[in-house]
């Protein structure tokens, strides 16, 4: 299907909302798609009660966070608002530790994998598809990880956060961090069993922010994908642990996780 995945215009009542949640895992959307919230002005503090106390009582929860504070409720993404906001919903996860190195380096995937799918503006089923495969096939996760870092990846993958924030960020690291998410971008461009010219584009960015020669990206790619015994332009495949290389998140990593902090 070629199509975008979040239809703007379509508003749904809170049953079918939770009917798409029991079937596909999420339900993606913006407040504006959901009939009951589809009114409110979340610029103010007693939409976003309602909203919030409305998912508690569901048993649902949302990204990005809603976060009960005591002034108030909190919005737990960089623009501090629901505005125009695409958002994730889905059933309540159990509690995970975010902080361990298996999960630190499945966030990482998750944001990188993000960013390369909507380079080119828009979000297909396709590129949607590609990085559930990719959260899924991460084995050294458990179930419940799954879903955690699945959830953050859709909400990045959707949300105004662009490839040039990314990139902006990255400058800012060191060379070993640097070299980390490029290997992280390498192994995800050839997950899905080609080389797209977006893909070339943004590796072409990231080699220039680690100081690798640009001309190399192409050849590298494909050198990686005999390594794999990967075939190029031929059937889809799936990221799994045995197919990337497994490392120590740098610490100065964490700073591009910092938007998961309240998350």
């Amino acid at each position: 299907m070629n199509t975008n995945v979040i239809g703007y215009e379509e508003v749904y009542n809170l049953d079918k909302v939770r009917r798409n949640i029991d079937t596909e895992g999420y339900f993606l959307g913006t407040i504006a798609n959901i009939e009951e919230f589809s009114k409110l002005d979340v610029t103010r503090q007693i939409s976003l009660e309602l909203i919030y106390e409305t998912l508690i009582e569901e048993q649902l929860d949302i990204l990005p966070k809603l976060v009960k504070t005591s002034s108030g409720i909190t919005v737990a993404n960089l623009s501090r608002e629901l505005l125009h906001e695409p958002v994730v919903i889905f059933h309540k996860q159990p509690a995970v530790d975010k902080t361990s190195s298996n999960m630190r380096y499945a966030l990482l995937i998750a944001k990188v994998s993000a960013m390369m799918a909507k380079i080119d503006g828009s979000i297909k089923y396709q590129e949607l598809q590609q990085v559930r495969d990719s959260i899924r096939g991460l084995t050294f996760l458990t179930s419940s990880e799954k879903d955690f870092v699945l959830m953050r990846a859709l909400y990045w993958l959707f949300s105004r956060y662009s490839i040039e924030d990314l990139i902006e960020e990255i400058e800012s690291l060191n060379s070993v961090a640097k070299l980390q998410i490029v290997t992280i971008a390498k192994d995800i461009a050839i997950s899905d069993a080609e080389i797209a010219k977006n893909e070339v584009q943004i590796l072409r960015e990231l080699y220039r922010s680690a100081e690798i020669p640009t001309k190399k990206v192409v050849r590298d790619l494909k050198a990686l994908a005999k390594h794999k015994n990967i075939a190029i332009a031929g059937a889809k495949s799936r990221l799994t642990n045995s197919d990337i290389i497994e490392f120590e998140v740098d610490d100065s990593l964490d700073k591009l996780l910092d938007d998961f902090s309240d998350f």
